[in-house]
């Protein structure tokens, strides 16, 4: 991959981007289920750092990579805290 040219490179980087939006939008849509938020919890360090550095590589706005953690991680909490409320 050394000799890979720059418009072969920013191919690369794009799809790994598509790949990463993709990926969050499946993670916000299964972090509105109780059942998938501890799992999602204990995997968001590793899935986090790998977006991030797909979005360092990103020429531009990194294709809304911080709107979409931030509804995922909102998601979490809102269904972390929907847990604790009392049943009524």
């Amino acid at each position: 991959m050394a000799n890979m040219s720059a418009c072969g490179r920013r191919w690369l980087d794009k799809l790994a981007a598509d790949e990463c939006i993709k990926s969050l939008e499946t993670l916000t849509r299964l972090a509105s289920n109780p059942e998938c938020t501890s799992t999602l919890v204990d995997g968001l360090a590793s899935s986090l750092a790998a977006i991030l550095d797909v979005a360092e590589h990103q020429d531009g706005p990194a294709f809304g990579f911080d709107r979409l953690v931030r509804c995922l991680l909102n998601q979490i909490v809102k269904v972390c805290y929907a847990a604790t409320l009392p049943k009524i």
